[in-house]
């Protein structure tokens, strides 16, 4: 057993009381005893809820993210031994690994969110995948192996994933295909997770020679050190052989299907023996080569009767309601503005587009340092949003060029509000800032006590936002001076609503709060089954907003009394918008819903594939919004869907 040094990372012999690189004490610093307890809370942020799967290497743990207030997974990996320079380089590596596979999106690959380094390890946060690894779903209902159409079916989309991946410049090998890294969620789709970061981290350690063993599931040239696209076909032949024979495989020997699996077709059998060829330049070329020698099966297999019919009919509407589509290379999480006949959203893949909102053709494009998550705001011809880079721009709305940025010490989530020449927004760096709109320069900036996210509000002289020190302030908008400050009991991350003297608001404590906006004394609160994120809009006497517990809620603004709720399936981080007596948003669970603002009845909804996190905008009959495949959506508003104008914008 080797014990392992918290505070430096060095390995030292079972027997040692002290490390021998940094002297520091190694109680419980066994790789046994690295098991991270219930409760720990990391980076202030994510709370270990439970071991998925431990190694010797680190652990994969199921963690509540309180920001988000929604279960993500984090894959911890414990530092490799080495000199400090070979330390710093496994660091920089990890970081720069990671940050090449944040920016990939397929619906069936794991999606990474964030990483960090905390006392020496390192950390991976991921989606938390609700389903059961391949590996525990062989042990019970495998008769020893599973029907060749189902491991036929989900190789088919691994194979997708793997053409997806290898298809990059320079291509991504994923270097850890195996039953126990393939999840297979409740709609039947299975998902790769894990990606073998480690094993880049570890690369020549000792640990990774002392490690054991020999993956029946890697061929001959990754463990020599040089993977190439094929090993991941080779990966994934000796998976479906497992999977077909029940039989756990030992390293480069495996029998004639056949022999050990009689009812697997001859053509099954040629594809996966071919894919365990030990010369790589024997198997397929590429993923599609294996997929296209694959014999065809209907995804509907998976499905029963009743989920092909509603699948179906999703899928006769979304031809009924697409008018256009753009790809990016990242998840859209802003929030599109059109303007005249422009639409403008950021990406995940660090670039600040312009769009015509007509027909979808890109007219230009804006690359920041990382990604944008910020809204944009459209005055005057310019353009005004903030990026993960921590700068704030300002472009010409016509052309795409800089004007002028203003930088921060930290990210900006947060959207921008222009008004009488002032633009303000928030930082992730505590700061609340004020600048002149025209040339950028500073007018104010107002500290607070954590993570300004919340997108403010300016009326009548006053700037009000939210705060993840878990307050609303009411700032005067043209010197900053604190007016009032309303204390909630968890981050504020809504964007503040104001009309007729009231302000409303949402928490991540779970209410729905609603204030007298001269002095900031509660009228009246609601209480919903999760966090708010979503921002509240307000048509006639009503107010509308999304829960994370997956609820829209149309409240009466009088009183907070509740008049409907619609559940959707899915946590809800979308604003909603109203038009022509519809209330358009988007949720967690693959779906863009309309709804009649009056009765909370489902009038169409929308399938993405993947998440809604941005919030709509709807104009001139359309509703533009992103979502997490790396889609940028311009969808028929009506009732009836039946513009029907697909095309496909590059």
């Amino acid at each position: 057993m080797t014990r392992f040094c918290h505070s430096c990372g060095r390995e030292n012999r079972d027997t040692s009381k002290f490390c021998s690189g940094c002297g520091n004490i190694l109680e419980g610093s066994s790789y046994s005893s690295v098991i991270l307890p219930s409760g720990t809370v990391l980076e202030n942020r994510y709370v270990i809820v439970n071991l998925i799967k431990k190694s010797l290497r680190g652990g994969v743990y199921k963690c509540l993210d309180k920001k988000l207030d929604s279960f993500s997974a984090i894959k911890e990996i414990l530092p490799p031994y080495g000199t400090p320079e070979e330390l710093v380089k496994a660091r920089e590596k990890f970081e720069q690994e990671v940050r090449l596979i944040a920016k990939l999106n397929h619906s069936n690959l794991v999606k990474v969110l964030d990483y960090f380094i905390n006392r020496g390890r390192y950390y991976v946060v991921m989606n938390f995948i609700d389903g059961e690894d391949l590996l525990g779903r062989l042990k019970k209902e495998g008769k020893p192996g599973f029907p060749e159409e189902k491991v036929v079916a989900w190789s088919r989309q691994v194979l997708e994933v793997l053409d997806y991946l290898h298809n990059h410049r320079p291509p991504v090998i994923y270097c850890d295909i195996k039953p126990e890294n393939i999840i297979i969620q409740k709609d039947a789709q299975p998902v790769l997770i894990h990606y073998a970061i480690s094993r880049l981290i570890y690369h020549r350690s000792r640990l990774t020679q002392k490690s054991g063993g020999i993956s029946a599931y890697i061929p001959e040239e990754q463990i020599r050190g040089d993977p190439e696209v094929r090993s991941d076909l080779y990966a994934l032949g000796a998976t479906m052989h497992h999977l077909l024979t029940g039989i756990e495989p030992l390293p480069f020997r495996f029998e004639p299907l056949r022999k050990m699996a009689l009812s697997v077709s001859s053509t099954v059998e040629n594809v996966i023996m071919k894919a365990l060829e030990n010369n790589p330049s024997d198997r397929f070329s590429s993923a599609k080569k294996m997929l296209d020698a694959l014999p065809y099966k209907p995804k509907i297999l998976l499905l029963s009767r009743s989920e092909n019919k509603e699948k179906k009919l999703c899928e006769n509407s979304r031809e009924d309601r697409i008018i256009w589509e753009f790809e990016t290379g990242g998840s859209v999480r802003s929030s599109p503005c059109v303007s005249e006949g422009r639409v403008y959203f950021g990406s995940w893949d660090s670039k600040f587009y312009c769009l015509n909102a007509k027909n979808g053709k890109k007219i230009w494009d804006f690359r920041t340092g990382w990604h944008i998550y910020s809204s944009p705001c459209v005055s005057e011809g310019r353009v005004y949003f903030g990026s993960c880079d921590k700068k704030f721009y300002c472009l010409d709305g016509e052309k795409g060029l800089e004007i002028w940025h203003f930088e921060t010490d930290c990210h900006v989530y947060s959207s921008p509000f222009v008004l009488d020449g002032l633009v303000y927004f928030g930082s992730s760096d505590k700061k609340f800032y004020c600048l002149d709109a025209r040339t950028g320069k500073k007018i104010w900036a107002f500290a607070t006590g954590g993570g300004v996210y919340s997108n403010p509000r300016v009326s009548e002289g006053r700037v009000y936002f939210g705060s993840s020190d878990k307050k609303l302030y009411s700032l005067d908008a043209k010197i900053g001076k604190k007016i009032w400050e309303f204390q909630t009991y968890s981050e504020v991350g809504s964007c503040p609503c104001i009309l007729e003297g009231r302000v409303y608001f949402g928490s991540l404590d779970k209410r729905l709060y609603c204030l007298d906006v001269e002095n900031g004394i509660k009228l009246w609160n609601f209480k919903t089954g999760l966090g708010i994120y979503s921002s509240p809009y307000i048509l006639n006497d009503f107010i509308y907003f999304g829960s994370l517990d997956k609820r829209l809620y149309c409240l009466d603004i009088k009183d907070g009394k509740k008049i409907w709720d619609f559940e959707t399936g899915g946590m809800i981080y979308s604003s909603p918008c109203i038009n022509d007596e519809m209330v358009y948003f988007g949720s967690w669970y693959k779906n863009f819903f309309c709804l009649d603002a009056t009765t909370g009845k489902k009038i169409w909804d929308f399938d993405t594939n993947l998440g809604v996190y941005s919030s709509p905008c709807v104009s001139e009959g359309r509703v533009y919004f992103g979502d997490e495949n790396n889609k940028f959506y311009c969808l028929d508003a009506s009732k009836e869907g039946r513009l029907n104008i697909l095309s496909k914008a590059s």
